[in-house]
């Protein structure tokens, strides 16, 4: 009885598993094609001249450029 009751036990339990599988790798390849769209971008258009704001009070890059005659 015993033996018989196994492989119904598991049949179940691996489809359940299975299905976890698959979602759980669906889940990861979209992260990863997300991460590595949002990758793209940025390498195939780099952000534009960032503004003071953004950039802080760290280095001004394009206040030199504003002012070309000192």
């Amino acid at each position: 009885m015993p033996r018989s009751s196994i492989p119904q036990y598991g049949k179940p339990k691996g489809r359940t598993v299975h299905r976890f599988a698959m979602y759980f790798a669906g889940v990861a390849i979209g992260l990863i094609l997300v991460g590595v769209l949002k990758q793209m971008r940025q390498i195939m258009a780099p952000p534009p001249q960032p503004t003071p704001q953004a950039t802080g009070s760290t280095a001004p890059p394009p206040a030199p450029a504003a002012d070309p005659a000192p």
